[in-house]
């Protein structure tokens, strides 16, 4: 599992894992002549999307977004990456998932937009008809 880790240092925190592996940050005490101490930080583990696609990939990269798809808003505050895959799975646009630019429709399909796209060769399979999962 890829993690991303920040680190917290201030007196009055303490620190502990939830069950499942983030961390959770507890204030013990805090004073106003600690906020210069403080640096906080997060772990956060990487989840990405994979989205299937029919779309042309350098068309979808050019605008820096995927088409609406069906994300539950859990799954939202949780993503970090964004994997774009062609149909037949050999192709596929990598990015940075943008939460703040991305944006739901009135069907309440989420439009997913991303940052540092690129176009890498790949060897992807979906199993079934879904064309959303999560790694």
């Amino acid at each position: 599992m890829f993690y991303q880790i920040l680190q917290l240092r201030a007196k009055g925190f303490q620190k502990s894992l939830n069950s499942d592996g983030c961390q959770r940050l507890i204030v013990l005490s805090y004073h106003n002549s600690q906020a210069a101490n403080l640096h906080m930080t997060v772990i956060m583990a990487k989840l990405t999307l994979q989205v299937r696609t029919n779309d042309n990939l350098l068309d979808l990269l050019a605008k820096s977004e995927s088409g609406a798809w069906v994300i539950a808003e859990d799954r939202v505050q949780r993503i970090t990456h964004v994997q774009v895959i062609n149909f037949v799975g050999s192709q596929m646009i990598e990015g940075i998932f943008d939460r703040s630019a991305s944006y739901r429709k009135e069907d309440n399909r989420l439009v997913v937009k991303f940052l540092d796209g690129r176009i890498v060769n790949c060897n992807v399979q979906f199993v079934g008809q879904n064309p959303v999962r999560y790694i």
